[in-house]
C-alpha cells in the first residue's frame, strides 16, 4: 500500500509527495508465519532442509566414525603421525576406512543434489512470502500528514508529478495543478480599467488561475492601456496632501520641459505654440490629480 504526502500552506492542502507505508518487521513476521507455513512452497521447501539437516549430521557421524577408526590404528601402531597411517593398515581396516569414505562421497554428493534443489524452490517460496507479508502484514503507523492510497492512484500522481513538476506547480487534493506565480504581477480587466495584484499566497495563485489574471507577457497588445490604468489607480488611492504635493512636483516638470522647448523656438508663432502646449498639458495633469 502506498500514501500521499499532505502539506499545508496559508490553509491550502496539497499533495507534496509520494510514498509507501512501512511494515513493522518484528510483527509482521509474527503474524503472517501461520499462513507461510502452510504454503506448499513452504512445505516443499521445508522438506528439502530437513532433509539437509539429516544428512548434514549423517555427514558429521561418519567423519567422526572415521576418525575414530584412525586414531584406534595409531594408538596400535605407538602414535605415529596421520599421514602415515594409511600405509601401516590391515586389509580389515582399510575396509572400514573405505566404507567410510564411500559414505562420506555419497552423503556429500546427496546434499549437494539438496542444496540445488532448494535453489531452485526458493523463487517461488519468496514471491509467495511476500506476497502475504505485503497482504496481511502489520504497517507502522502513518504519519499526521500521511493518507492511505492504492497503488492506482499513486500511479495517477506520478504521472501528475511528471506533467507538472513540483518547482512549478501545486498539486492540491482534488488533483488540480496550481501554477506557482508567488511575487509575480498579474493583471485583469474589469469593466474599463485594469487592476493589478501580486500573488503573496498560494489562495492568490489559485485566484489567478481561477479568475483568468495574467501576465504583462501575456497582454502584450494592451500594454499601454494598462500601464496607464494602473498608474491611474495608484494616483487615485493617494491622500489629497499627496497628491496636492505631487501634482506640484509634476508641473514644476512640465514647466521646466516648455521652458527647454521655448528657449529652442526661433519664431515667435512657435513661442505661442509652445505656451498652447504648455497650457492643454497642465490641464490634463490637473484633471488627473483631482
Amino acid at each position: 500500500m502506498q500514501t500521499k504526502i499532505l502539506k499545508e500552506q496559508n490553509g491550502v492542502k496539497f499533495i507534496s509527495g509520494i510514498s509507501r507505508e512501512y511494515l513493522d518487521p518484528e510483527e509482521t513476521r509474527k503474524k503472517i508465519k501461520p499462513f507461510v507455513t502452510k504454503t506448499k512452497q513452504f512445505l516443499a521447501l521445508d522438506g528439502r532442509r530437513k532433509t539437509l539437516s539429516r544428512l548434514s549430521v549423517t555427514e558429521r557421524k561418519i567423519i567422526k566414525d572415521r576418525r575414530d577408526v584412525v586414531k584406534t590404528v595409531q594408538k596400535r601402531l605407538g602414535d605415529i603421525p596421520a599421514s602415515e597411517v594409511e600405509e601401516k593398515l590391515t586389509a580389515k581396516e582399510k575396509a572400514v576406512i573405505g566404507n567410510f569414505n564411500a559414505q562420506l562421497l555419497n552423503t556429500q554428493s546427496e546434499m549437494t543434489n539438496v542444496y540445488q534443489e532448494i535453489e531452485s524452490l526458493l523463487p517461488a517460496f519468496t514471491k509467495e512470502y511476500n506476497k502475504i507479508m505485503f497482504e496481511k502484514g502489520v504497517y507502522s503507523e502513518l504519519k499526521n500528514d500521511e493518507e492511505k492510497i492504492t497503488d492506482a492512484e499513486a500511479d495517477e500522481l506520478k504521472k501528475l508529478f511528471e506533467s507538472y513538476p513540483k518547482k512549478k506547480f501545486w498539486i492540491l487534493t482534488d488533483l488540480t495543478p496550481v501554477r506557482k506565480m508567488m511575487k509575480r504581477r498579474v493583471f485583469k480587466k474589469v469593466g474599463d480599467n485594469w487592476e493589478m495584484m501580486t500573488a503573496e499566497t498560494i489562495q492568490d495563485c489559485i485566484k489567478i488561475q481561477t479568475e483568468g489574471w495574467k501576465t504583462i507577457v501575456d497582454l502584450v497588445e494592451f500594454r499601454d492601456d494598462i500601464l496607464k490604468s494602473i498608474e491611474s489607480n495608484r494616483i487615485a488611492s493617494l491622500p489629497m496632501e499627496d497628491k496636492e504635493k505631487e501634482l506640484g512636483i509634476v508641473l514644476d516638470d512640465l514647466a521646466q520641459q516648455a521652458a527647454n522647448m521655448e528657449a529652442k523656438n526661433q519664431f515667435k508663432d512657435e513661442k505661442t505654440d509652445v505656451k498652447k502646449w504648455y497650457n492643454e498639458q497642465k490641464k490634463i495633469l490637473v484633471k488627473k490629480y483631482k
